[in-house]
């Protein structure tokens, strides 16, 4: 019979296996006497091997073994290193895996919650989840339970509905003209006509770019796999006046220089609350506009794997249906100022000047003897 005694507003269980000490704390008597009473027959089973790595192992370990194996496979593994690292510094990092209770990690889940987005959380618990989850169906922890699942996260209540008016794109546009990094200003209408991730047009060469079928080449997308975006109009009137980069990309830009650029320009224009990731909001809402509507076709645009992603920009909206009560349709987006910055310019210095058409010839006076017109005589038959 397992020993559980109250601590610390706490129920620690123990039991002994095999000469050892076995313990693990909870918030609740009755969970403390399961987890004995799965232990105990975990270890008549033979699994008393993988009861004691639980026993052994602290969660920074655990987290340090997940960074060298998992992380490095994935596309966000910069910023997941940081969240592992600031994890493993933690307090709980100290813990033993087989002891970590659920209520220890809604406390760090409220921890977290000062001060960070809840989206930020997410990911933080996120990264926690999936650590305990590895470790039991393949690092041999089997008798470890996952303290996460089906724990309380964070509601994500916070996507950007952030539009772009007409005032501020001619700001930025002006902004853009006294910068001194020539490939921005195509940047900056290229990611409004074609609305990707940044980090995805940025990757993107000239060798992906496919004119005749009016579409280019995602080599490789949020989820690891390439895919094809078409390429409107605009976005290819773009791309055939913008100049060719030495290393093959359509912008030779880092993601840093691209954030700094994008700082100089909010601080100059005195724009508030304006994210470059909202430009592909922007691009997303003109286009669905464009679509009717169709989440279908935007899905093809943007490359959304979740259509559930698309809702906002497709739910119909009072004006729009008013419009069509009325007969007609939504006023279309209104375009943007891509001929005076783009387009104009190149024009006037590649086309010669028009020739001056010359002078008329001088009119010269004279003076001249008016003679009346007459008839001539008739003259008579025969």
């Amino acid at each position: 019979m397992p020993n559980i005694r109250k601590k610390n507003r706490k129920f620690q269980a123990r039991l002994t296996a095999k000469g050892k000490s076995l313990s693990a704390t909870f918030p609740t008597r009755e969970a403390a006497t399961q987890w004995a009473l799965d232990m105990a027959q975990e270890i008549r089973l033979g699994k008393f091997a993988a009861v004691e790595r639980a026993r052994k192992t602290t969660f920074r370990q655990l987290l340090n073994r997940y960074a060298e194996t998992i992380t490095p496979a994935k596309r966000s593994q910069r910023q997941e290193l940081q969240r592992i690292r600031f994890l493993s510094q933690h307090p709980i990092g100290n813990g033993i895996v087989g002891e970590l209770t659920t209520q220890d990690f809604a406390e760090l889940r409220d921890e977290l919650g000062k001060g960070r987005k809840p989206n930020t959380v997410r990911l933080y618990l996120s990264v926690c989840q999936h650590a305990f989850q590895t470790a039991i169906s393949e690092w041999g922890y089997s008798t470890l339970a996952n303290p996460l699942k089906g724990m309380r996260k964070p509601s994500v209540k916070d996507n950007r509905d952030r539009r772009l008016s007409e005032e501020e794109i001619r700001q930025i546009v002006g902004a853009i003209r006294e910068l001194r990094k020539p490939w921005f200003k195509w940047l900056f209408f290229f990611a409004i006509l074609f609305p990707q991730r940044r980090g995805e047009i940025l990757g993107t060469r000239w060798s992906d770019v496919d004119m005749h079928m009016r579409r280019l080449r995602i080599g490789l997308g949020k989820d690891g796999m390439p895919r094809h975006s078409p390429l409107s109009p605009d976005a290819l009137a773009l791309l055939q006046h913008m100049p060719r980069s030495d290393d093959g990309r359509l912008f030779p830009l880092t993601a840093n220089a691209v954030e700094q650029c994008w700082k100089g320009i909010l601080a100059k224009t005195g724009i508030k609350d304006l994210h470059w990731h909202d430009l592909r909001h922007e691009g997303t809402s003109r286009y669905a506009l464009i679509l009717g509507k169709d989440i279908f076709k935007l899905k093809v645009v943007t490359g959304h794997k979740d259509i559930r992603s698309l809702d906002r920009y497709v739910n119909h909206k009072a004006e729009d249906v008013a419009f069509e009560l009325a007969g007609g349709k939504p006023p279309p987006p209104p375009p943007l100022p891509l001929e005076d910055i783009l387009f104009k310019p190149a024009r006037q210095a590649a086309e010669p000047p028009a020739p001056t058409p010359p002078a008329p010839p001088a009119q010269v006076t004279t003076t001249a003897r008016v003679i009346p017109f007459r008839p001539p005589p008739r003259l008579a038959n025969g």
